[in-house]
């Protein structure tokens, strides 16, 4: 005879989730009301009550619908080779600990590890999904995780996340690449910081025990004795805990094992294999302290805290680093291109607008690449608010079909929403937030932030996207600098921290270049996962030489040492600079000023929005009537050469008058005119534009508010993506098909063109600005007056004689691509004076 309480309850959860789903992703887009779940359902991972709907849903058999549970579960990764769930329990005592074991046991689960991390009491269960979807409890009726979330003590029943390895995505899962990892290491890596020089003297890391906590070891046994130690045996962390072993899974661990042995050879190095969640990698860091490792290197990186260096993790280094004089070193992360982050800005129907009418996100695997999973992480600033905002992940294709959500109860949860994603080559997945319908939002704004792994965003900020465990007050955390230029890696993870905390202190060297694999379109070797085991390597070395340092000794001594780069003193991006060893000991010891205070708090980072031109346009957004936007090409052929030898620097001029304006603009009111949307908007005082491949935006004022003919105009401009891109100011406008142009590249050239007639024309040819500040923003103005047109930067004239031109018409903004990667430029304090005769 059928339970039908037990149906009820099914029929309950189906319900929700359902409900919620036609909500998000249905064709009424009202708010509706959601059901609102028990207080104890609340507490369960709604992937996780997933597979109990996908069995409740699937017509057919048992077997039928135990069978779809089962391809459900395996098609998100949350499954292992025996059929078994394997998911996270959080208790509020360490008290509750023995009868809930002992509960589960009794359920048909099993419990399979447990800890306390800092006061935070985890367990690690594992249940037969047969069980999962089948069991009920014959006094209650419940499922398994009703049941079990009703449980005194429990306060969240949670999935298992994957720590992301920070890098050495381009590696092949082959031997061969693995050996010429070891090869370049050797012969680059050590070279770029100075290592050799050391290593001739003799210090080569002897007596210091470094551990290396990763994500796989594939292929150590084949290296031992040549490009790692010849008695390295890496423990499998996951696999003592029951888990899936990793020792075979990957490369990853292998090639920075083999960068942290080129640098210190005779060091003795501890390795182990985790999958990253909190217990593993607990485990993992309590097995190096039993090893009595003196250094700890880690490229992994998460993003499932609040960012603040306040997780259970990020506690326990601190505190380590304190109690056991542990030196812990740690990848940034890879997510300057794979975040985004801004204050909430639900529209009418509670999504959030990622740009203004745009509630969708792109995010793509490479179409020429092998199937990808990752993790698609939201989290939002309210981690120690009482009553936060209660806002839903989904994941949807190109056309809308749904494809995954995240739909927790922030009611007693914590302000996190995450999903396992699947990609196949060339797919593209939407990502949408929306405010739980039938919620409210705070009235205090907060920020969102968005995180994937691997792959770029459509709309990513640089900043804010240092991870945990790097987010660490006890520990070093590390950026990329490309080995061949010391610029730093695009995907290289930038603070602050969300209290604005500086991170990340230290950048290393990547990208060892590989001609063995330059034939198979395979170079180099990149990520803050190459950084990390550079500048642990390096750290190993110098503890091998002053073996009393303490870790604040060690940190001293390598941020001393880093070569500046970036703007002069540390920075957001390559913290003090690239790590390098300095003078040997014993030689003549360079006069060095003591180590620069790390900066203050940096609570109003840049957090400006990038726009990356490999999606389509977003749909759907409109221009005000007034402003303008044009899509013409560039005033730049083949036959322009952009080059600081164009045309010779004129003799400085004096300094211009400081203009008297009658017109300004601090672009903190959309009122003042100009276009609002993804082209063109205004952002906290300033002005951001954007531009597609080999195409120009523009920007201008409304004619009934602006026209010129005689005036002066200035503004403050940087551009952002590509230095030979362009950026400037329109003016003399009088239609989409005719107006002029001052262009400023990247490199501080500068040029008047005309476009009429569908054709440019050159007014003034390329100019070398005179005192151009590279990568920074500077002052433009240009004079139009009755001797012609004049252009300045930064106060100094760039034309000596008036350029004779004539016109009158509107005036605005603009920047522009001629390449494949589109532009981006940022406009403040903009300026007019009228000059007589306009």
């Amino acid at each position: 005879m059928p339970d039908h309480k037990n149906t009820l309850s099914i029929i309950t959860i189906v319900s929700i989730l359902l409900s919620l789903l036609l909500v998000a992703c249905g064709a009424d887009n009202s708010p509706t009301p959601s059901p609102t779940p028990p207080a104890s359902e609340s507490k369960i991972d709604t992937v996780l009550l997933g597979i109990v709907v996908r069995y409740a849903t699937t017509e057919g058999t048992g077997d039928q619908k135990l069978q779809a549970s089962i391809e459900y579960a395996r098609g998100l990764g949350l499954i292992n080779a025996r059929d078994e769930i394997a998911f996270e329990l959080e208790l509020d005592k360490i008290e509750a600990q023995e009868p809930v074991t002992t509960k589960i046991s009794a359920m048909g689960g099993k419990v399979a590890y447990a800890d306390n991390i800092e006061g935070t009491i985890k367990l690690l269960v594992r249940v037969p999904v047969k069980t999962l979807v089948t069991y009920v409890n014959s006094a209650t009726k419940d499922d398994f995780l009703r049941d079990l979330a009703q449980f005194n003590g429990v306060t969240a029943i949670k999935l298992l996340f994957q720590a992301q390895p920070s890098g050495l995505e381009t590696l092949p899962q082959t031997l061969e690449a693995l050996q010429q990892v070891g090869f370049n290491a050797k012969n680059e890596g050590v070279k770029v910081m100075g290592v050799d020089k050391w290593h001739t003297a003799g210090f080569k890391g002897k007596g210091v025990r470094i551990g290396v906590i990763d994500a796989g070891f594939k292929y150590y046994k084949d290296l031992r004795g040549t490009y790692l130690p010849p008695d390295f045996q890496p423990v499998d962390i996951a696999d003592e805990m029951g888990n899936t072993p990793l020792i075979e899974y990957d490369v990853h661990g292998t090639g920075t094992a083999e960068i942290i042995y080129s640098l210190a050879p005779e060091a003795t190095m501890i390795a182990a294999a985790m999958d990253g969640n909190d217990l593993e990698l607990s485990r993992a860091i309590d097995y190096m302290v039993e090893q009595k490792v003196q250094i700890i290197s880690m490229s992994v990186r998460r993003n499932i805290t609040a960012g603040d260096g306040n997780g259970p993790i990020d506690r326990k280094i601190e505190r380590l680093r304190a109690e056991k004089g542990i030196m812990f070193i740690a990848s940034a992360g890879n997510e300057a291109q794979a975040h985004y982050a801004a204050n909430f800005n639900p529209d009418s129907n509670g999504f959030h607008q990622f740009l203004p009418g745009v509630t969708r996100i792109a995010v793509s695997l490479p179409k020429y690449s092998a199937p990808y999973s990752t993790p698609i992480v939201l989290n939002w600033e309210q981690w120690y608010e009482k009553n936060k905002t209660d806002l839903d992940l989904y994941a949807e294709s190109e056309d809308g079909k749904p494809l995954y959500s995240s739909q927790n109860d922030q009611r007693t949860r914590e302000p996190l929403e995450w999903v396992p994603a699947k990609f196949n080559p060339g797919q593209v997945i939407y990502l949408k937030i929306r405010l739980k319908p039938g919620t409210q939002a705070s009235a205090k704004p907060f920020r969102l932030h968005l995180f994937t792994y691997r792959l770029q965003f459509q709309f990513y900020v640089q900043a804010l996207s240092v991870g945990d465990p790097a987010s660490s007050r006890g520990a070093l955390a590390v950026g990329a600098v490309e080995f061949s230029t010391d610029t730093v890696a695009s995907y290289s993870s930038q603070g602050p921290l969300v209290t604005g905390v500086f991170k990340p202190e230290i950048s290393g060297p990547t990208n060892v270049s590989s001609a063995a694999y330059q034939q198979e379109g395979v170079a180099t070797f990149g990520g803050t996962s190459a950084s990390c085991p550079e500048v642990s390597g390096l750290a190993v070395v110098i503890k091998g030489a002053n073996p009393t340092f303490t870790p604040d000794q060690l940190t001293t001594f390598l941020l001393q040492r880093a070569k500046d780069l970036g703007p002069a003193g540390p920075d957001l991006i390559y913290g003090y600079g690239r790590a390098t060893a300095g003078e040997i000991p014993g030689a003549a010891a360079t006069s060095r000023a003591p180590l620069a205070p790390s900066p203050t708090p940096n609570l109003s980072p840049d957090t400006r929005i990038v726009i990356n031109y490999s999606y389509p346009t977003p749909p759907g957004l409109t221009v005000t009537t007034a402003a303008k936007i044009t899509v013409a090409r560039p005033s730049i052929t083949p036959t322009v050469v952009i080059s600081p030898t164009t045309i010779a620097s004129p003799t400085p001029q004096p300094t211009p008058a400081p203009l008297v304006a009658d017109f300004r603009d601090d672009f903190k009111s959309v009122q003042t005119g100009l276009t609002n949307q993804a082209l063109g908007r205004y952002v906290d005082g300033q002005y951001q534009m954007a531009a597609a491949p080999n195409q120009l935006s523009w920007s201008a004022y409304p004619l009934e508010k602006i026209r010129v003919g005689n005036f002066a105009a200035e503004v403050n401009a940087e551009g952002l993506v590509e230095s030979k891109n362009i950026y400037g100011l329109v003016f003399w406008l009088q239609s989409p098909d005719d107006y002029y142009l001052l262009s400023v590249s990247g490199d501080g050239m500068t040029q008047i063109s005309h476009y009429t007639g569908g054709s440019w024309v050159e007014i003034m040819p390329w100019n070398s600005a005179y005192n151009w500040q590279k990568s920074a923003s500077n002052l433009l103005r240009i004079v139009a007056n009755s001797k012609g047109l004049q252009v300045f930067v930064n106060n100094r004239a760039v034309n000596n004689q008036p350029v004779k031109a004539i016109g009158s018409g509107g005036l605005g903004l603009a920047t522009g691509s001629y390449n494949n990667t589109g532009a981006q430029a940022i406009f403040s304090n903009f300026q007019l004076s009228y000059l007589p005769g306009n």
